[in-house]
């Protein structure tokens, strides 16, 4: 079986599809952009198309990101602090299980406590798959999360669909 056409528009969307499943006859189409309908994923998600977005949603400032490594406490307590109010926020956003109430919530990011701070102005490329996996849960799915630690600050990843992670995490 010939390995199915791929497109891959960003984030190295084309490594992904070819690790998840080298000899396949499925096309896997990853989209990032602003503005996202959700009636469109979770029309694909109806038609039984896997969604999955990929980005590191809680935190992607990589100047402060690179600036962690060197940090002071007081420096590191300030930016965990911005990420614990940001995280929150999200969190809050996408919990329950009523599709608008997610979307309507998901939406207002950029008024969440330091979103300017976790997503700059003109870099919430990261966040993207998180706002169309959000479009794409149904009513009644429940939002799982589960939290991982880079440089001292908490990152959080949002899931549906799935009954259940790997062993290893921690679930929110």
């Amino acid at each position: 079986m010939a390995l199915a056409p791929v497109i891959a528009l960003s984030h190295g969307g084309g490594e992904f599809s070819s690790s998840a499943n080298p000899v396949s006859d499925i096309t896997y189409i990853l989209t990032l952009g602003s503005g996202q309908d959700p009636s469109r994923s979770s029309k694909l998600r109806e038609k039984n198309i896997a969604i999955v977005g990929s980005g590191f949603a809680s935190f992607h400032n990589l100047r402060i990101m690179m600036a962690m490594r060197h940090a002071n406490p007081v420096q590191k307590a300030e930016v965990r602090g911005i990420s614990e109010a940001w995280n929150g926020a999200l969190a809050e956003a996408l919990k329950g299980t009523e599709s608008e109430k997610r979307w309507g919530g998901i939406q207002q990011w950029k008024s969440f406590p330091g979103s300017q701070v976790m997503h700059p102005p003109g870099a919430s490329e990261h966040l993207t798959p998180l706002i169309v996996c959000a479009g794409a849960a149904a009513d009644g799915e429940v939002t799982k999360s589960y939290k991982d630690e880079y440089l001292g600050v908490d990152i959080l990843t949002f899931y549906w669909g799935s009954d259940k992670l790997d062993e290893g995490k921690d679930e929110l």
